[in-house]
């Protein structure tokens, strides 16, 4: 994991490690969520937005202003070293950095845990469709349309499983199988390969 964190967003800081993020393969869709498109997740939503972008391919730049812990990233699916950490101040700076990471090579998904203004959030959808990236918005109160998420895990150490719902379409179970390395959709038998 590489972290950025200071009193101010070190944009010199931010390029290089942007710049020195290898190109992976991005993939095109995970259980519904494409890549080059931006998702807001409402409820409950850091475990599964790791684990989609983690499964997008490439890098993962996750952005957040610090108020929640960061997902355990290994239960989820993700190494630890292809997750760029962005700790950012101020709503703004967020933005600017989840834009800066969804245009740069290398990153299969940017994870935002910020409550941008609707211009921002032209600007991310934008940013992810000209760059390719997964983008998630962890934003716990978003009204409709968006992607409704509630964590439905029995135990701490059993495999992540998570209710979600688009708009208000009929929920549906998606649960990370981390010995098969797959999301899969419960009841359907239907998985994706990280």
């Amino acid at each position: 994991m590489t972290p950025l964190m200071s009193p101010a967003l070190d944009r010199a800081a931010l390029a290089a490690a942007l710049a020195a993020s290898p190109a992976g393969p991005a993939a095109g869709s995970v259980s519904g969520f494409r890549a080059a498109a931006l998702h807001v997740l409402a409820g409950d939503g850091a475990g599964l937005a790791a684990t989609l972008a983690g499964l997008a391919g490439g890098r993962l730049a996750w952005v957040w202003d610090g108020a929640a812990p960061l997902p355990p990233w290994s239960r989820l699916g993700v190494a630890p070293a292809r997750v760029l950490v962005v700790r950012t101040w101020s709503a703004e700076e967020a933005v600017g950095a989840a834009e800066a990471a969804l245009g740069a090579p290398g990153f299969g998904g940017v994870v935002l845990a910020a409550a941008p203004e609707e211009a921002a959030l032209r600007r991310l959808r934008l940013a992810a469709e000209a760059g390719g990236a997964m983008a998630l918005l962890l934003c716990p109160d978003a009204p409709p349309p968006c992607w409704r998420v509630r964590e439905v895990s029995a135990a701490r150490l059993a495999d992540p499983r998570w209710e979600v719902a688009h708009g208000r379409g009929a929920p549906r179970v998606l649960a990370w199988r981390a010995a098969q390395g797959a999301l899969e959709e419960e009841g359907q038998g239907w998985r994706e390969a990280g």
